[in-house]
């Protein structure tokens, strides 16, 4: 098998084993639906047929379980071992696409990118997850720079004014000239933003910018985090808190270091409304929206201060838009008494207008029984003179009532009122026992 030709023959290769079963459950060959998979990214046919391979039958599992039957054994003798490995990857004889990417001088890079039509499963957290995307076993799994064709190349020197030596690959082109790069998770991204115009390097996942058990940046990172040159993290704009605290985690350790190599970092945004992905919004929205999106890119310090922010109050506007019907409605100007009985792990909203007696029926209604049963409770507002309204009826210590001598006077009566209140600002002063030791009520005050 020679995969040099597999790659730079693009998608004309036609192979003579397709899957029926699948073929004819989607109406689509493996080769369209590969391209359909690339186009709906915003990807033209020249970038495309450059930067994807489409395969099927043995070799797909040949190509994912080579390098771990080598390190295993020789690969001349295919063991019981070798047979395993090969097993493992069964699910490829559906089809995948590949994309293998470049070298920084043209050639075929090594480690291949893979998406199988049919994924295997990961069972290792409990709940089956489908593994979209795959690295050959036993291989880092290593940036992946996009194959760039002559048109997109010369538009983009043009744009930033420099002129390639004779003979110099597009990747030596832009580190020598120091241009701007762009670095997001996917080949499919990269593609998108490199025939944009703003060269992409991929990312196979948001972590793996560094080898694993390091925290420095892979070599073909390094050759491009130089001194002045702007460095724009592209990543998703997910929804999900869990996933957007982990990429915001990334985004600092990596921004951080290209800024300790003297790059000039910034971040893209926006609304994930437009789109998940960078490509999804392009899609969505267009050339013009995406030029608007890099000019518009927060510096790494800025993001720092807002950016996560923002992206956690689109969340917060995402789920005030759902329409929730409430358990219990009144036309009254004043609440009516509230159910005393709060189930533990349940979430509690109280709406009403100024003046209709919410600081009144919660302290009484639920605050007070609440303790009555037990429980501690922690009050928590934006501002002070609102929290310190609530803390005052609902008999809990204030922080800001005590001085910067006085921690262990607040512990004490905290711990005997089992209630506390402060700005959210100072949560970290509440110490682990305070949350841990009893069923605790957390009140947030004037959340709107």
């Amino acid at each position: 098998m020679n995969l040099s030709v597999l790659c730079r023959e693009g998608v004309s290769l036609n192979s003579t084993w397709e899957a029926p079963q699948i073929a004819k459950q989607a109406n689509q060959t493996t080769q369209e639906w590969a391209i359909a998979d690339w186009k709906s990214s915003g990807i033209s046919d020249d970038m495309l047929s450059l930067n994807m391979q489409v395969i099927v039958g043995e070799e797909p599992a040949q190509i994912l379980a080579g390098h771990e039957i080598a390190f295993n054994q020789s690969i001349q003798y295919v063991t019981r071992s070798a047979q395993y490995s090969l097993r493992r990857y069964e699910n490829s004889a559906h089809g995948v696409w590949v994309a293998w990417g470049s070298t920084i001088d043209g050639d075929l890079a090594e480690i291949a990118y893979v998406k199988p039509r049919v994924p295997r499963y990961d069972f290792s957290k409990g709940n089956p997850k489908p593994i979209k995307y795959e690295t050959p076993g036993k291989c880092e799994a290593l940036p992946i720079l996009p194959f760039v064709d002559i048109a997109t190349a010369e538009k983009t020197f043009e744009k930033y004014g420099v002129v390639p030596l004779e003979g110099e690959s597009f990747w030596r082109t832009v580190k020598r000239c120091n241009l701007p790069v762009c670095i997001t998770e996917g080949p499919k991204k990269a593609v998108l933003l490199t025939q944009q115009g703003y060269p992409a390097i991929a990312l196979r996942g948001v972590a793996n910018w560094h080898p694993k058990g390091g925290n420095e940046l892979f070599p073909i990172l390094q050759e491009f985090a130089t001194e002045g040159r702007q460095a724009m993290i592209v990543f998703d704009q997910d929804e999900k808190p869990k996933t957007v605290a982990n990429v915001g985690c990334q985004v600092r350790q990596l921004g951080q270091i290209l800024q300790n190599h003297g790059c000039k970092v910034s971040i893209a945004t926006w609304n994930s409304a437009d789109g998940k992905g960078i490509d999804d919004a392009f899609v969505n929205r267009g050339a013009a929206w995406l030029d608007q999106t890099i000019a518009t890119s927060l510096t790494l310090n800025e993001w720092r201060k807002c950016g996560l922010i923002r992206q956690y109050f689109e969340i917060i506007c995402n789920l005030k838009a759902l329409m929730l019907t409430p358990d219990r409605d009144t036309t009254d100007d004043y609440l009516p008494e509230l159910p005393s009985e709060i189930p533990i792990g349940s979430i509690t909203v109280i709406a009403a207008n100024m003046g209709a007696g919410k600081t009144t029926r919660t302290t009484e209604d639920i605050i007070c029984n609440w303790k009555r049963n037990g429980g501690r409770v922690l009050i928590l507002s934006m501002i002070n003179s609102l929290s310190q309204q609530i803390a005052s009826a609902a008999n809990a210590p204030h922080i800001s009532d005590y001085g910067d001598n006085q921690y262990g006077a607040f512990l004490r009566d905290i711990n005997e009122a089992n209630g506390a209140a402060m700005c959210i600002d100072s949560l970290r002063r509440i110490p682990d026992w305070f949350i841990t030791e009893k069923p605790l009520l957390l009140v947030l005050d004037e959340v709107n």
